[in-house]
């Protein structure tokens, strides 16, 4: 498994009730950058559409709960901030929103984190298919992300939180129910 982080501050935070989220671009599409692991260095970047699986999995669940969201890309319970609530990708890379957790013991201090110190966004994934290698560089065709990090240094600069809020509107729903029952619907 991979870890991959980014730099600048473009995530937001976002509230809804007692609820706070953080949305931010986990994985920027066609961005290289240098990656060390293992005692190997290589030049990697994510091409569009490495997260569709992901992506098609979130719609048909109404949800991204099986994506953790943790500090620094600990996985042990004190270091899980937060869990997916959704995941799609955009022209410019995947995006994800995170619902933080209110029971966390630290909920405050971590939102203070989220703002100023851990503003880096990074994926700790597995390939789905293998990368193809191009003019030295690896290209993630696609990819199953096991937990997104908020990191201080990141090694995508373009893998930030773009807000972190409070106070919205929550609109549940089931929509992977929705949809099937408006097929059913028609078919009768």
């Amino acid at each position: 498994m991979i870890e991959l982080t980014t730099t600048t501050p473009e995530w937001h935070l976002r509230a809804e009730g007692d609820e706070h989220f953080v949305e931010g671009r986990i994985v920027p599409f066609g961005e290289r950058t240098l990656v060390r692991e293992d005692g190997e260095v290589y030049w990697e970047e994510f091409l569009p559409g490495s997260l569709t699986a992901m992506e098609q999995a979130a719609k048909r669940a109404g949800n991204a709960r099986w994506i953790a969201f943790n500090l620094d890309h600990d996985e042990s319970l004190d270091k899980r901030i937060g869990h997916g609530r959704s995941l799609e990708q955009r022209d410019d890379g995947g995006w994800a929103t995170f619902r933080l957790l209110n029971s966390h013991p630290h909920a405050a201090m971590v939102r203070e984190m989220l703002t100023e110190s851990h503003t880096g966004l990074s994926v700790f994934f597995t390939d789905r298919v293998p990368p193809r290698v191009v003019d030295g560089v690896r290209q993630r065709v696609s990819v199953t992300v096991h937990h997104v990090a908020a990191t201080p240094i990141p090694a995508y600069e373009g893998a930030t939180i773009a807000s972190v809020r409070a106070n919205e509107e929550l609109v549940l729903g089931t929509p992977a129910l929705d949809e099937w029952r408006a097929w059913l619907d028609a078919r009768a």
